[in-house]
């Protein structure tokens, strides 16, 4: 059964990453698309031969519609996801899922009630170099995480929304970051999560951000992001373990390095493999949302992980505000 699709907001990230992806899957077929821009519709049809509506209700009345793609900037994410869901269709949110965690609350209430899906577009559980942590994590072989570090530091923001504190809530921290605290949190155990957070200005506003997690075990994570560097080689992950230490080291021009060392063996380096193209990175993430529409498999980026994503953002947004620390239940 392939799943009616329609994408709402058809920008660069509609159109370089949702929309290739979702064009060649099989299980899909991309059948609308919502844009207030004549121009970006007409380009959507050209290319894919799907329907343009500039009327969002409209959009979700298009026969065979069973899921929307939300791929607006991000203050737009929660009221969207909230009337794609009132109109009885099934949702992925590009991230985060909302700025509000009633809303979010809101989003999955009506998602249970009515047996419809709801989730985050969180492709980068699929990089190469956290999914070979993974794999070491889970195979048990240095124990478990004590203290891990995730970085992203990058140059200045381009001029575009994505750069945009009105657009994105907080800049960096709402468009890329994202990714970072969901990858620790998917690393973390369950239950309360200490936050304390740092949002400030390098070269634009709020262009930096920096977040301190504890967790319930008493282990610790410090995500960092930044757009205001000038240099960009920096240690992706690194995380001590019980019996040893993992860390990724990235070189723009040579790539992802995997350093790896038990305590009691020799260090080992290797170089990860690169990633896919952009949108074919996201097949695995759409493949099991089609699967789980069809009620054959169960979500692998839940609902209940985005409201714990959105929960820790804004501690850390109001740990940053108030200057001192959150506790997230």
């Amino acid at each position: 059964m392939r799943i009616g699709t329609g994408i709402i907001g058809w920008g660069a990230i509609a159109e370089n990453l949702h929309a290739p992806c979702l064009s060649e899957m099989e299980e899909c077929e991309l059948i609308a698309v919502c844009d207030t821009r004549e121009e970006r519709l007409a380009h959507a049809k050209s290319e894919y031969g799907c329907e343009g509506y500039r009327d969002i209700d409209a959009f979700l009345a298009h026969p065979g519609l069973q899921m929307a793609v939300v791929a607006l900037p991000n203050y737009l994410h929660g009221p969207t996801g909230v009337r794609v869901l009132e109109a009885g269709k099934n949702v992925v949110i590009e991230k985060p899922m909302s700025f509000s965690l009633s809303e979010t609350e809101y989003m999955l209430q009506i998602a249970q009630q009515n047996g419809l899906v709801v989730t985050t577009h969180q492709n980068r559980r699929w990089d190469p170099d956290y999914l070979e942590i993974k794999r070491i994590l889970n195979e048990g072989q240095i124990g478990k995480p004590l203290m891990i570090q995730s970085r992203h530091l990058g140059g200045p923001w381009k001029k575009t929304w994505a750069g945009s504190k009105k657009f994105t809530g907080s800049a960096p921290f709402m468009s890329f970051g994202p990714h970072l605290l969901d990858q620790i949190l998917m690393l973390a155990p369950s239950g309360p999560i200490h936050v304390s957070g740092i949002l400030k200005s390098i070269l634009h506003e709020h262009d930096y951000f920096n977040s301190y997690l504890t967790f319930s075990d008493g282990s610790t994570a410090l995500v960092e992001m930044s757009k205001g560097n000038r240099l960009k080689a920096f240690p992706r992950f690194h995380i001590a373990c019980e019996k040893g230490d993992l860390m990724v080291m990235i070189d723009q021009k040579q790539g992802h390095w995997l350093h790896k060392r038990i305590d009691g063996k020799e260090m080992e380096i290797r170089k990860i493999p690169a990633p896919p193209e952009f949108h074919l990175q996201s097949r695995p993430f759409y493949s099991n949302i089609f699967s789980a529409i069809r009620g054959e498999t169960p979500l692998i980026v839940t609902p209940e992980q985005g409201r714990r994503y959105v929960a820790t953002a804004d501690a850390i947004v109001r740990s940053a505000q108030e200057h001192k620390t959150m506790i997230v239940d």
